[in-house]
């Protein structure tokens, strides 16, 4: 518990253990989860609504695997009749004293449970340890009562994965490539590659990922153009065994192992079993994901490897992530959800959509891919940013945005190409990001 918190309830002749904390419950579990984990009290009351019951019974079930005591729950029959509220809450809070925590509750549940716990405090001397709490722009936690607001140095930290079970109700997936030496280690070399050599190892990648695709039409017909979003549609096509797209790369003489292991060179398939690690039989699918990963996923990978790797200052030796994790899907629902990029800083998620695509409009639909997925984890406390290689300027980015009147991007990042090739700029601007 917060120690100016404790002297003050111990000077209202109140001991910690007999502290009760009164939760409220909207569309964002982790407000409250960060207030009891700080406070610690003896026991949990939670008020919610129907409409967010499931996330209510995410964050009891949450509480109980911290072996915190849950007490009684208040189901509310509506938000929408002030009067009603009013009569629920003050019954319920002259039979449940100790704390309040209204500021993860929707607005009509906050201020009618504010005014309905002053009203009922008015008779304990003086003593109203009503509290919401905040991140500040410090990064520090803040909560506030009546006599003041304390700050919370050492604010609870969460996982990656209870942070995603709270706001989705599953377990995520994570590949976490930059935890694999070899996978780490080409992803590092593709990085090298592209910021000395780009052009050369472009073309060295099957032209599969060129502008157009060349796709050998089944029946023998003419070559035809496949745009690259409706790659999914040819890939077997383009990778099978005797197409003349994939037949140049089988030739032992491919410029691609060369330049990525710098030893004799090999073929593409020997590429692709470097990469996914597997024996046996080479397959379309093993060689197009091989394909994808090689053109833009190991971006996502050499990202992950620089945030688990940053600390929070040069001298430092404190990283500036508690957690880093990537390529991030539902357990068992692989398509309903999918991230980047996630790195974890207390209980605050930063976001990142990754793309090696130079496009505007492109780079700009990714910066909405991020804030949406960081709106799912986290809402308003989570954070967000694109990293592209956009070579005209990074806030170039979010200025475009900010002039076409989008809300809500005042807190997002854009890095760009200018950062991807220079570490101590990356650095410096990814600390004042979270630090600041």
């Amino acid at each position: 518990m917060l120690p100016k918190l404790r002297d003050h309830l111990r000077d209202a002749g109140i001991r910690d253990t007999e502290i009760e904390l009164t939760v409220l419950v909207g569309s964002n579990p982790l407000p409250p989860v960060v207030a009891v984990l700080a406070l610690l009290p003896c026991k949990v009351h939670v008020v919610y609504t129907a409409q967010v019951k499931i996330r209510a019974d995410r964050l009891i079930d949450f509480l109980k695997k911290k072996e915190l005591k849950i007490g009684e729950q208040l189901p509310l029959s509506s938000e929408n009749d002030p009067a009603s509220l009013r009569v629920q809450f003050e019954a319920f809070f002259q039979a449940h004293p100790g704390g309040l925590h209204y500021s993860g509750g929707t607005k009509a549940m906050a201020v009618h449970a504010h005014a309905a716990w002053q009203k009922v405090r008015k008779t304990e001397k003086n003593y109203e340890p009503w509290m919401g709490n905040w991140l500040g722009s410090d990064g520090k936690l803040y909560f506030d009562g009546a006599v003041g607001f304390w700050s919370l140095l050492d604010e609870p930290k969460l996982t990656f994965g209870e942070i995603w079970n709270l706001h989705t109700g599953t377990r995520p997936a994570c590949k976490n490539e930059h935890r694999e030496p070899e996978k780490l280690a080409i992803a590092r070399r593709i990085a090298q590659l592209n910021q000395q050599k780009l052009e050369e190892y472009r073309k060295s990648l099957p032209r599969i990922y060129a502008s157009t695709v060349p796709v050998v039409a089944l029946c023998e017909k003419p070559a035809v153009f496949l745009k690259v979003e409706a790659i999914n549609l040819a890939r077997y096509e383009n990778f099978k065994e005797g197409n003349p797209a994939i037949n140049a790369l089988l030739e032992p003489t491919g410029s691609l192992h060369s330049l990525l292991f710098e030893e004799t060179p090999g073929t593409y398939d020997d590429v692709v079993t470097r990469l996914d690690g597997k024996v046996g039989k080479m397959t379309a699918k093993r060689r197009c994901d091989a394909a994808k990963w090689l053109y833009g996923e190991w971006l996502e990978v050499w990202l992950a490897d620089v945030l688990a790797s940053i600390t929070e200052s040069d001298s430092s030796e404190v990283g500036l992530f508690d957690e880093v994790v990537q390529d991030i899907k539902v357990e068992d629902n692989p398509n309903a959800l999918q991230i980047d990029v996630a790195a974890v800083r207390g209980n605050r998620v930063f976001v990142f959509s990754c793309t090696v695509d130079e496009s505007k409009p492109l780079v700009k639909s990714k910066l909405f891919e991020a804030r949406m997925r960081a709106e799912q984890l986290g809402g308003d406390l989570a954070r967000f940013a694109v990293f592209s290689f956009y070579k005209k300027g990074a806030e170039a980015i979010l200025a475009e945005v900010a002039a076409e009147g989008f809300a809500g991007y005042g807190d997002a990042r854009s890095f760009a190409w200018e950062h991807f090739t220079d570490t101590e700029k990356l650095n410096t601007d990814l600390r004042q990001w979270v630090l600041t």
